[in-house]
């Protein structure tokens, strides 16, 4: 069922465990938004000595955030640099060009 109200995004009601809940998605993704991406293997990687608030920190600072990944495949290292851009929703406009 479609939320006429706003054009924008749609709506879906569902029933959960007894309860009545409504699901909002956006009909469009925006320039810095990025889909696709599981942020998994960034919290299992940066989940000890507060790599995870450090990380969180630098992005909603603007700080820049570089990942070295020795003897590691590249799509692993692309998929942890995508998801430190998901660190923040909506996204901050120029993550993606930092």
């Amino acid at each position: 069922k479609e939320n006429n109200a706003d054009l924008s995004q749609f709506t879906v009601s569902i029933k959960f465990h007894g309860i009545n809940m409504r699901l909002t998605a956006p009909r469009s993704v925006g320039p810095d938004e990025i889909t696709g991406v599981s942020m998994r293997k960034l919290f299992k990687t940066f989940r000890r000595n507060n790599g995870m608030s450090i990380i969180y920190n630098a992005v909603f600072t603007q700080k820049r955030v570089i990942f070295v990944g020795h003897n590691l495949p590249s799509d692993l290292i692309a998929n942890m640099v995508l998801s430190t851009c998901l660190l923040t929703s909506p996204a901050i406009q120029g993550t993606l060009q930092r």
